[in-house]
């Protein structure tokens, strides 16, 4: 797939022709550009990397995603405009906006944020939820939980077989740090579970499970000119388990909330599910393992195609080892946390 490929597939969608590209850098999976016409209208132009961490096509879950949220009258989301599949490239409607995770994190974003998980909710009868896959790696039951964990751990063993600085690190932390405190984990929450009278192959009714956009937060919003938020990214969207979203909110690295913000999310997020009143329990008890999860998820530079998925996206991170040892530090960040986000109510960190 050239670029000219691409243009002429965005040009195709727009209706007219481009006068200008802008890529922006940042991106993970995908190439996401600004895109001017002749008219000067704008819009954000997205090409998708073959696949998405999980396999899924991220390019028909985040089109058909952003099209039923708009079918059902959600606004402060992306209006998708077109795409084309041949060359996995997409274009939505351009907000003008500043990220919403910049600078100060105050009760306006985490209230805008609550909201959205009550819209999100409130779609589960909407007509085309049931159409909605799951989200990706959404939790079903405690026991698929602790295998993905494993996996992930497994894989990052594998990959670090080299015998350079960054792979011994990785080594030295997965085996002497991540390992002691994930078994101690583990056995912990699975006695609890236990203990609350559920199975580990136990799963979450489906009239409890909620629409989840999975990869949540303040990172992946804009606060536009009117100051709304707006929410963007929703290649992972689907349904899951509102104990997932909640934990990977409280927990995602892209953001950084103290305390109090964190104990507004929980509280007014609980209520929007009052019909599950077994959900601060399972949160509660789950947290940690979502925790460990994120370490390794921090982790992911260490795996083979990381390179050419940054450099697919128009990513500039800088040398592959300098970000590998910065991505440890992280992580070493979020394990130490085990032992105090995990406390409940969630506290600063």
């Amino acid at each position: 797939m050239s670029p000219s490929d691409v243009l002429e597939a965005y040009e195709s969608i727009v209706g007219e022709p481009l006068t200008r590209s802008v890529a922006l850098e940042g991106g993970r999976n995908s190439r996401v550009e600004i895109l001017t016409t002749s008219s000067g209208a704008r819009y954000v132009g997205k090409t998708y990397f073959p696949r998405s961490d999980h396999g899924e096509d991220a390019l028909g879950v985040e089109f058909g995603a952003l099209t039923f949220l708009h079918r059902n009258c959600v606004e402060n989301v992306p209006k998708p405009i077109g795409l084309r599949k041949h060359t996995r490239c997409a274009v939505y409607e351009y907000v003008d906006g500043t990220p919403a995770a910049a600078g100060m994190v105050s009760t306006h974003e985490i209230d805008a944020v609550v909201a959205f998980v009550r819209t999100l909710h409130s779609l589960r009868t909407a007509p085309g939820a049931s159409q909605v896959g799951p989200a990706a790696e959404a939790f079903t039951t405690l026991e698929d939980l602790q295998e993905r964990i494993e996996t992930r751990q497994q894989r990052l063993l594998v990959a670090s077989t080299e015998t350079n600085t960054a792979e011994r690190e990785l080594i030295d932390f997965l085996n002497n740090e991540f390992m002691p405190v994930h078994q101690h984990m583990s056995d912990d929450v699975v006695n609890q579970w236990l203990g609350a009278g559920w199975s580990i192959g136990d799963q979450t009714p489906s009239e409890l499970l909620t629409l989840s956009p999975s990869d949540f937060g303040l990172h992946n919003a804009l606060r536009n000119t009117g100051n709304q938020i707006v929410f963007v990214d929703f290649e992972y969207f689907g349904w899951d388990d509102p104990a997932k979203l909640i934990s990977d909110f409280l927990l995602h690295p892209g953001m950084e909330l103290n305390g109090d913000l964190k104990r507004r999310f929980l509280s007014q997020t609980i209520e929007i599910f009052a019909e599950d009143p077994e959900l601060e329990t399972r949160t509660r008890l789950l947290h940690p393992l979502f925790c460990l999860k994120w370490c390794l998820i921090l982790l992911n530079e260490y795996l083979p195609g990381q390179a050419a998925r940054r450099g697919f996206a128009a990513s500039s991170p800088g040398p592959s080892r300098i970000l590998k040892a910065r991505q440890l530090i992280k992580a070493r960040h979020m394990l130490d946390r085990v032992g105090t986000v995990c406390t409940w109510p969630p506290d600063v960190s």
